[in-house]
């Protein structure tokens, strides 16, 4: 079954979706519904098998869902990672004197929380 699905980008070491490291590759459509459909509806239907470096959260996200077209999968995994990590981004930012009126260990915690802020916003506006 897997050796009908074509490759994207063979060389690509980002996630497509996001733009982290990839760990994974999904199919798109996902296995089970090609399992379940035959590969028969999708020549019918047009629909290309393809195969895509993602990484293993974005992966995760799409998992057995019926959707099929690569932009959509995107748009897909986007409003999962808002939804998911709606706290983190909705942490204010700080201004750098803020940060130096803070206790080291709160300072730390704030800070770790701003880089992580940072880092799902680059994957949601990838």
């Amino acid at each position: 079954m897997r050796t009908n699905f074509q490759y994207k980008d063979r060389t690509s070491s980002i996630c497509y979706y996001c733009g982290e490291l990839p760990q994974s590759v999904d199919h798109c459509p996902a296995i089970a519904e090609v399992d379940r459909k035959g590969i028969e509806y999708f020549k019918k239907e047009r629909i290309p098998l393809i195969l895509i470096s993602a990484c293993y959260e974005c992966n995760q996200i799409l998992s057995d869902h019926s959707i099929h077209t690569l932009s959509a999968r995107k748009l897909f995994i986007k409003k999962a990672l808002l939804k998911k990590y709606k706290k983190i981004l909705a942490m204010p930012t700080w201004e750098e004197e803020e940060l130096r009126e803070l206790s080291d260990e709160l300072r730390y915690h704030v800070e770790i929380g701003l880089k992580a802020k940072s880092a799902i916003s680059l994957r949601i506006l990838w």
